[in-house]
This record gives C-alpha cells, structure tokens and sequence, in this order.
C-alpha cells in the first residue's frame, strides 16, 4: 500500500490526537499534519476509500491504526540512525 504524503501526515495526526485521548475537528487535523483543511479533507477521503479510517467518525479503522504505529515506529528509527 502506498499513501500520498499528505494521507501519511493526515494518519499520523489521527493517531497522535487520538493516543492523546482527544477527538479530533478537521482544522485541528488539518494543523497538525500542517495541511490545509481542503487537502485534509482529501486525505481523509482517501484514507476511509483504503479502509484505513471510519467513515462515521474522524478516527483509525484498526487497519489505520496498525499502519500508523508501524510507519510511526520506521519513522523514529530511520531519524535515529541518520542522527
């Protein structure tokens, strides 16, 4: 599975506002991604068209969730040993 950057951003905000305990609007996506809210809304779209979110709610399907937590994780390492 391949995400656009801006889907990959849009995941990771999701899942940090939601370890957070917080429900998140658009806009605070939006700002944490650091997109706007209309490409945020299309990220969004996205994610929910690959299952990766729910379409009911601004939150990670468990599908989401899994690939967030390893994208988050290879993300941290690759940092860790360019440092």
């Amino acid at each position: 599975m391949t995400l656009h950057p801006s889907q990959l951003a849009l995941l990771h905000a999701l899942y940090a506002l939601a370890r957070d305990g917080r429900r998140p609007t658009l806009a605070q996506l939006a700002r944490r991604a650091k997109l706007t809210p209309l490409t945020a809304l299309e990220a969004l779209g996205a994610l929910r068209a690959q299952g990766l979110t729910q379409s009911s709610a601004l939150r990670l399907t468990l599908p989401g969730l899994a690939l967030a937590v390893a994208t988050s994780a290879r993300g941290r390492s690759l940092r860790l040993a360019a440092a």
